[in-house]
């Protein structure tokens, strides 16, 4: 049983869990790129990513978005353990520099929580999906492009 080692820092300000997130869609891609989101040549898709600090409980997040250059081989790829409803992004967490997954179903839930780099990991990665909605770039499914 997990538990939280401290008050979270990050405000779940749009009641979000992972399944609401997966239900998202691109809205403004005019902001879609540098600087809030790096090119990843590998895959060519304009990513976000965050990590812990470093200790073998290291969490990481990495989020993409697909463009028209993405090959469909990697949109269909296993790497991408969540990818959303209409195909447009996705994204993953792991463990232990990228050796193991992590997964979670709700933002800040005690029992999904495993220590300190657990929360963190859930503050980074909810402050850049917070940011996106907050700019348009990710909305609601019910909403109109």
């Amino acid at each position: 049983m997990g538990y939280l080692p401290r008050e979270p820092r990050v405000d779940n300000k749009y009641s979000l869990n992972i399944s609401d997130i997966v239900n998202l869609k691109i809205g403004n891609r005019n902001l879609i790129g540098s600087p809030l989101f790096w090119w990843n040549n590998a895959v060519s898709m304009w990513c976000i990513s965050g990590q812990t600090s470093g200790s073998c409980e290291n969490k990481s997040f990495w989020f993409g978005i697909f463009t028209e250059k993405t090959p469909v081989e990697h949109k269909q790829n296993t790497f991408f353990r969540k990818l959303n409803n209409t195909n447009e992004f996705a994204f993953n967490f792991s463990s232990c520099y990228g050796t193991t997954s992590y997964n979670f179903k709700h933002f800040f839930d005690p029992k999904e929580i495993t220590g300190e780099e657990s929360l963190e990991i859930q503050e980074k990665f909810l402050e850049s999906i917070n940011k996106l909605i907050d700019l348009g770039i990710l909305v609601h499914s019910d909403k109109q492009k």
